[in-house]
């Protein structure tokens, strides 16, 4: 097993346990050694959590749920297994716009090791499914109405699903520490700014978008409240 070696205390601390704690030490111990470490075990252990997920998560197909046909499933597919690759090439590609000696081996690294805490979100959250509690229903039960052209919630006063507001309070925490090892981790492994690091990840974010947009005008696979982000908060 490998080690990183702290220059400030001269402590050696595991991997698996600085990444969370010491993101940009981590960082810059994969820039300076180019590793594959953990890489391998995280993809594998990434896609058999993603599979269990969609075996928990897909509900029997009924009237009001029928299965999902072709093009939904197509979609699914694309952004669960062929977005996030591009991702990585994107990320690197603009990496390379500030350090020309970027390697795409370390921006990988990163980009995997950020994946830990959503693994371990998943690793939560579906004890949660299989205990019953409403999860990944909106937040609010409310649904997102048209009043006189405007949109409006109906009724008027929120209703919160308390199962969610806790899954909310939990992924939130979890999606912030995974983007604050992905920023941190581009950060270093690429010798520039957090600034220049978001700017990275914020033009990687918009290429994607545009690529992904051909796509779901073709599939119809999103709607309104996928776009507004509302998605998971709202009844449509």
């Amino acid at each position: 097993m490998q080690y990183i070696r702290d220059n400030s205390s001269r402590s050696l601390i595991n991997p698996w346990i600085s990444i969370w704690l010491a993101p940009q030490k981590t960082a810059a111990w994969a820039r300076d050694n180019h590793p594959l470490y953990g890489v391998v075990i995280l993809l594998v252990l990434h896609v058999v959590v993603t599979l269990v997920g969609f075996a928990i998560d897909s509900p029997e197909p009924s009237a009001s749920r029928p299965p999902p046909d072709s093009k939904h499933k197509f979609g699914l597919y694309l952004d669960i297994w062929v977005m996030p690759i591009i991702m990585i090439f994107f990320v690197y590609w603009t990496s390379c716009l500030y350090n020309r000696s970027v390697s795409l081996e370390n921006i990988l690294w990163v980009m995997v090791w950020s994946l830990l805490p959503m693994i371990l979100l998943s690793l939560i959250s579906m004890p949660m499914e299989i205990a019953g509690m409403k999860i990944s229903e909106p937040l609010f039960a409310n649904k997102l109405t048209t009043i006189d052209g405007q949109l409006a919630m109906d009724p008027p006063i929120p209703r919160i699903n308390t199962d969610g507001a806790i899954y909310f309070a939990i992924s939130t925490v979890f999606i912030l520490w995974s983007f604050q090892i992905l920023l941190s981790g581009v950060a270093v492994v690429t010798s520039v700014s957090v600034k220049k690091a978001l700017w990275i990840l914020t033009l990687a974010m918009i290429a994607l978008m545009l690529i992904r947009l051909p796509f779901t005008i073709i599939l119809g696979d999103r709607d309104l409240l996928d776009v507004l982000g509302l998605n998971g908060i709202l009844e449509p």
